[in-house]
């Protein structure tokens, strides 16, 4: 079941920030929604694992409690109370470790790079009888992945076409150039404002996402993902998901 309620709304939900209407939403949302409650509980471990430091301490004073009560109780006679106690501290700190292992696990493994494989590369059509325009010359070189060669090209060109544009800001995309890929295409985006055009709006959507994560702006890049996922008929609302924008969020508490 798919709801309104994003990562935003439910770190207010754990930290009790939100009014008690919103807060009833959410609740029954998590009472029919079990991948929702999932990603509920992922957050809450993942969000303890960033402060594995603190974490650390706790196992340890839970090692200690349970090493100090097995000395103590050791030769006490009342064998229900002393297996009780001992039972009740085992749980606790295996519960702690697990706790961390799992939340640690999902920090350690979330990485610009593991995010960044999962986008889609651009695709560009070389139509035959264009001619040796720059635009031509453009689509040529990034059909055989002379990402540079796009680059060289659309500098030399004091007024570069949209296409060719993008084409430049792929091909820094394709070579890791983050800001300068992330300016290319808010570029674009604000000539199409001006123009009051749709040219490539949902790629420049799509693609702004890895740019901004490139560069280490997670938090632009989950804005992006936020507002892809909330366009019904987005082309790229599939590429990305509720994950997504988790695993991203990881990234912005890690940096």
């Amino acid at each position: 079941m798919k709801t309104n309620i994003d990562l935003n709304v439910l770190e207010d939900y754990l930290d009790k920030k939100l009014t008690p209407e919103k807060q009833l939403e959410v609740e029954n949302a998590l009472a029919k929604d079990g991948d929702l409650n999932l990603e509920l509980k992922t957050l809450e471990k993942s969000r303890n694992a960033i402060q594995l430091a603190e974490w650390k301490k706790v196992i340890a004073s839970s090692q200690s409690d349970f090493l100090e009560y097995r000395k103590t109780h050791s030769l006490n006679t009342d064998g229900n109370k002393s297996s009780i106690g001992t039972w009740f501290l085992r749980i606790a700190a295996s519960f702690i470790v697990v706790l961390v292992g799992l939340g640690s696990f999902l920090v350690l493994s979330t990485t610009p790079e593991n995010l960044e494989k999962n986008f889609l590369s651009y695709q560009v059509p070389v139509m035959r009888g264009e001619g040796e325009s720059t635009l031509s010359q453009l689509k040529e070189a990034y059909s055989k992945n002379d990402f540079q060669l796009v680059i060289e090209l659309g500098s030399n060109q004091q007024n570069l076409d949209k296409e060719g544009l993008f084409l430049v800001a792929m091909s820094n995309l394709e070579l890791g150039n983050g800001m300068e890929a992330a300016s290319e295409l808010l570029e674009l985006q604000n000539k199409n404002q001006q123009d009051e055009v749709s040219f490539l709006d949902d790629e420049i959507d799509y693609y702004l996402v890895k740019a901004y994560i490139l560069q280490g702006d997670y938090s632009k890049a989950k804005n992006q993902v936020d507002k892809i996922r909330s366009t019904p008929n987005h082309k790229y609302r599939r590429n990305v998901d509720r994950w997504d924008a988790f695993k991203i969020q990881i990234l912005d508490w890690k940096n």
